[in-house]
């Protein structure tokens, strides 16, 4: 993560591309240019240092915020999330019959702790401490996504703190649920696909093709939502291969670790499904076909899309 803050502003007016313009030539000896840059490292080095401290301040107030919490209040999601964790550490499970079936890509993330204790409240604190971790994140991806679109530093650092500080980023993370890192995990997606496209080295590339796959595929497994995001990685892998914006070679690795990643959580879900659902799970999809049947159904629909859109302007 340092490296990357650091670079991110190399390619930015104020970083060194900026200074090598500003140097004369290759004609002046290799130590002038050398002591030129050496400046402009160390503020990158520094502002790296202040991104650092503004990630512990956004987990230090999520922990705050969480501090009385010792039982599930989002029910019953963050039950369902917390005693998938448990199954797949090995633990019991309960029957959830005719729910909605929760996904395991959270579940599996919040495991381990399962590890090294059972007690319930230990269990909930530890996880919304993972929770705190991962969420403040969202400040330091926010920076470099800044830095990306020209942003100077502190207007980058500025914007970031905000975005850490946006509903969608700091109320979930009080809760056991999948929202608390979605966020991250969409942006982190976000600056990955823009470095498959953007890297300097074969090697760069073919890591971030690598990595926003898994990203991708992942946030399939978390939530239903990354469905749309899989169905859009697709199509910008088709672009690239067709368009040759990236060596063709990274969209093959890209689609190997896209399927691998999402046929992963796929047979996650119908593991869970197995252990939890046994008497089969609630079907959204049939429910809402038979739903629109009647006039009174189809408007109901409506209005529930419509809450979940000004949520949606809400968070964001």
């Amino acid at each position: 993560m340092a490296r990357l803050l650091i670079r991110s502003g190399e390619t930015t007016r104020g970083g060194l591309v900026a200074a090598r313009r500003a140097d004369p030539g290759v004609t002046r000896p290799i130590g002038a240019r050398l002591s030129n840059l050496a400046p402009v490292r160390r503020s990158a080095r520094r502002w790296a240092l202040l991104v650092a401290a503004g990630w512990l301040v956004e987990f230090g107030l999520r922990l705050w915020f969480s501090r009385g919490q010792t039982v599930p209040l989002a029910n019953p999601d963050e039950s369902a999330y917390l005693i998938a964790a448990r199954v797949l550490a090995g633990g019991p499970t309960t029957d959830f019959s005719y729910s909605t079936l929760y996904p395991g890509g959270y579940p599996l993330l919040i495991t381990p702790v399962y590890w090294f204790t059972s007690n319930a409240v230990t269990v909930y604190h530890a996880v919304l401490v993972i929770n705190a971790a991962i969420s403040a994140t969202l400040m330091p991806l926010a920076y470099v996504a800044g830095r990306r679109l020209g942003l100077v530093r502190p207007a980058a650092y500025a914007v970031a703190v905000i975005t850490a500080l946006l509903p969608a980023g700091l109320f979930y993370a009080e809760y056991a649920m999948t929202d608390a890192i979605y966020p991250v995990l969409v942006l982190g997606w976000l600056l990955t696909v823009h470095s498959w496209l953007t890297a300097r080295s074969a090697r760069g590339q073919y890591a971030a093709a690598a990595g926003s796959a898994l990203l991708a595929g992942y946030a399939y497994a978390v939530h239903s939502r990354g469905t749309v995001i899989v169905l859009s990685y697709v199509v910008l892998g088709v672009l690239v291969a067709w368009r040759r914006l990236a060596p063709r070679r990274t969209a093959v690795v890209a689609a190997l670790v896209l399927v691998a990643s999402a046929g992963a959580g796929w047979l996650l879900d119908r593991y869970l499904s197995s252990a939890m659902y046994p008497e089969g799970t609630r079907n959204l999809s049939a429910q809402m076909a038979s739903t629109l049947h009647s006039v009174h159904g189809a408007i109901n629909v409506f209005e529930m899309a419509g809450r979940r859109l000004w949520r949606l302007v809400l968070d964001g």
